[in-house]
């Protein structure tokens, strides 16, 4: 009988321990540390669907890059933030709907160029829709000067069966500011990796998924088997 009293509040410890990292996450009034963020995930119900904050499990995002201060010198600024969760998500709808959330035709381009890039294996088909409340993934632009990220990715998934349920990407266009077209239009390509469900990082320098600036736009053979071993294994619906 003391075993069973002790157990239970033990278990209800933690489970206090689990909604105060939740409740101090959520009102910043606590870092999300990797540690925090596995206390919550470990105690959410399986059978709920988690909401997915960029600041709890979604890193948000992607590059170290050399940028140029006010006096005109180059340094070094860090534009990851730590990866979380780590783990690969996907799209139960092959026929995944993007709204393009900005007028600027510049930046609709580069969107639109990071849609076909991972359309071209046909896994899945990325659509266009001109209205958002249409939209599985939202495309937008910020502009934020004193943040550390050139580009973010948040979703809300469902934890029970690794399923999508919506993703935001945002470029800060004032870290764009520093690169050239082709390494925005990488980034852009990036952030969609991850919002159809690509969330672990690559080592590989040549991969679309690494995580720091480079200069390629293609999707290597390894980028490309990820999404086949995501998505295939769903096709037969």
């Amino acid at each position: 009988m003391m075993f069973r009293v002790v157990k239970k509040l033990i278990l209800l410890g933690v489970h206090s321990l689990a909604f105060i990292c939740l409740i101090g996450v959520l009102t910043g009034n606590l870092l999300p540390t990797p540690q925090c963020a596995q206390v919550i995930k470990d105690f959410w119900p399986k059978n709920l669907i988690f909401p997915i904050k960029e600041t709890i499990i979604l890193k948000p995002e992607i590059t170290t890059a050399t940028l140029k201060d006010k006096a005109g010198r180059k340094s070094n600024r860090n534009l990851a933030k730590p990866l979380v969760m780590n783990e690969d998500f996907y799209w139960e709808n092959k026929n995944i709907n993007v709204y393009i959330d900005t007028p600027d035709q510049n930046y609709q381009a580069m969107y639109r160029y990071a849609m076909k890039a991972w359309n071209d294996f046909g896994y899945f088909h990325l659509n266009e829709v001109f209205h958002k409340n249409k939209a599985d993934i939202i495309c937008r632009l910020d502009n934020k000067p004193d943040a550390d990220w050139v580009g973010q990715t948040t979703y809300v998934a469902n934890f029970s069966n690794h399923t999508l349920v919506s993703a935001t990407i945002r470029l800060n266009t004032d870290s764009l500011k520093a690169y050239e077209i082709n390494k925005g239009i990488r980034v852009a390509i990036h952030e969609l990796g991850h919002a159809v469900g690509l969330d672990k990082h690559n080592k590989d320098k040549n991969s679309i998924m690494y995580f720091e600036e480079q200069e390629n736009q293609h999707l290597t053979s390894e980028d490309i088997k990820r999404i086949e071993n995501l998505y295939m294994k769903t096709k037969g619906e």
